[in-house]
């Protein structure tokens, strides 16, 4: 017989149970708060020189709160002579993802997490999807293309999603239909090439009963070509192996690129453009590597979550009227649909410090609710300089009723005139720090403003939105031309002329 649990008829006991009732913690969402993270690093799996568990120590002592570790996903150049590119080939491969394993590297990442309750660590890997030849092998002119030109992918720890990650070298194998039928054509003519061959030799009895052998030249050489064009064909077509759809011998333009954010954002994954004005030139084993700034890339991509906007290489992007306010104002115009962030780029690989480049997000500790804020920009990204000198407390835009939106927010009001709310703390044994802030108001410079003297400060300061649209910005950055510190932007929105009509 069940039992249901009543409340005490007596009323001490009544009183016993309200008190328990009053006494018994309540369960509610942890409180937003300012958490410091790292993301790109590279662990020991492919280009760093360290493991997950030490960088998850010094993670840990540097006070972050969490870690986004995206090792290389593969790094394997091959080339191939044409016709015959899968079948005469070279490939040399590094450390990365694919070598090491998806699996064992994802359960890396979870025990790495189950160790250190105190850090969040979100998976994720850089993929470089495509790279391309030019020049001919064994010459001065032999180059490898855009071998760095890749993106941070992270968010998911399934291994189906990174092993059908669109990328050279990350193809996927088995029966697909119907290509691997296709594929599997030229076996068509494998068995008529057997038949020519053994027809092309016969035999005769001479006068004294002798059997002579006559071979049929031409018949034999053509029955040798069919097989070995059905043997060669089919391994040439690689029939239980799915292609991305693009190599490494062609111009595909930004197609590799827009598969790979696609896939991303159709799985709910994030993904950031790296490093997008890194320059890398080097030679390797008489090979040619090089990789140019993509800032034309990024512009004409879209349903990406923006860039690296602070990295350890120079960057020009952050400044008003350049790449990131150019994408910005197409989201502010509704051109384009998924808002890009900008984000800290550590880069580390175990040569300087884990948190050397930060990126400050205001969010509840958890895994889900620090990608989210990630992706709605709630954030802003330093470098060690700085954040060893302020933090940000607040970053926001009021109207005169009172109403205010934080990083990441949109601010509805019909004000043509707002106040911009900036407030931080200096670290104590750096009183003497003179911080200075540079706003960027729908992508023109606006006020620079310098904040008063003391262990915590606050600014305010009014701007006027001059630009007709439904949609503004206002972002901040310290530092030029080495930019220190950036803020995503505060979005308001206003009614234009065409909505009061």
């Amino acid at each position: 017989m069940s039992r249901m649990f009543r409340l005490p008829t007596s009323s001490c006991g009544s009183r016993l149970a309200l008190l328990l009732l009053f006494l018994t913690p309540l369960s509610c969402p942890a409180e937003k708060q300012w958490l410091h993270g790292a993301i790109r690093i590279n662990s020991n799996v492919s280009a760093g020189n360290r493991s997950m568990a030490q960088i998850a120590d010094e993670a840990t002592a540097a006070e972050l709160d969490f870690i986004v570790v995206t090792d290389q996903l593969v790094a394997r150049a091959e080339y191939g002579l044409w016709p015959l590119r899968h079948v005469v080939r070279y490939a040399r491969a590094q450390p990365s993802v694919v070598t090491f394993g998806i699996e064992q590297y994802l359960e890396q990442v979870r025990e790495t997490a189950a160790q250190n309750p105190d850090l969040l660590v979100i998976a994720g890997a850089d993929v470089a999807p495509v790279y391309t030849w030019s020049g001919m092998p064994f010459t001065e002119n032999f180059t490898v293309h855009q071998w760095s030109e890749q993106m941070t992918v992270f968010g998911p720890d399934s291994a189906s999603f990174y092993r059908n990650l669109p990328a050279l070298g990350n193809e996927a194998h088995g029966f697909f239909m119907p290509g691997t039928l296709l594929k599997l054509l030229p076996l068509l003519l494998l068995m008529p090439g057997i038949c020519m061959y053994r027809r092309s030799c016969s035999s005769y009895a001479d006068a004294q009963g002798n059997r002579n052998r006559i071979r049929d030249w031409p018949r034999m050489l053509a029955g040798l070509a069919l097989v070995a064009g059905s043997v060669l064909g089919t391994f040439e077509l690689r029939p239980f192996t799915r292609s991305p759809g693009f190599d490494q011998y062609g111009d595909h333009g930004t197609r590799p690129y827009t598969q790979v954010i696609d896939y991303a954002h159709s799985n709910d994954a994030l993904c950031f453009w790296s490093g997008p004005e890194q320059r890398m030139e080097q030679v390797k084993s008489g090979v040619h590597f090089l990789t140019v700034p993509q800032l034309d890339d990024i512009r004409f991509t879209f349903r990406h979550n923006g860039l690296a906007g602070i990295y350890p290489d120079n960057s020009t992007a952050y400044r008003p009227g350049q790449l990131w306010d150019y994408m910005l104002l197409e989201y502010a115009d509704g051109r384009r649909k998924v808002r890009p962030v900008a984000i800290g780029e550590v880069d580390y690989h175990g040569l300087w410090r884990v948190d050397g480049i930060q990126t400050v997000v205001h969010a509840e500790p958890n895994h889900d609710a620090v990608l989210q804020a990630i992706a709605d920009g709630r954030s802003y990204a330093a470098n060690i300089t700085i954040l060893d000198r302020l933090r940000l407390t607040q970053f926001a835009v009021s109207d005169a009723a009172g109403t205010t939106a934080g990083l990441g927010e949109t601010l509805t009001t019909a004000a043509r005139t707002v106040t911009v709310h900036i407030a931080g703390r200096r670290s104590p044994d750096k009183l003497e720090y003179t911080a200075v802030f540079k706003l960027v108001v729908d992508g023109e410079a606006g006020t620079v403003l310098t904040a008063p003297a003391g262990e915590t400060f606050e600014i305010a300061h009014d701007v006027e939105l001059t630009r007709d649209a439904s949609m503004h910005y206002v972002r901040l950055y310290m530092g030029d031309p080495a930019v220190t510190l950036i803020s995503n932007p505060v979005f308001i929105r206003r009614p234009t002329n065409a909505d009061v009509r």
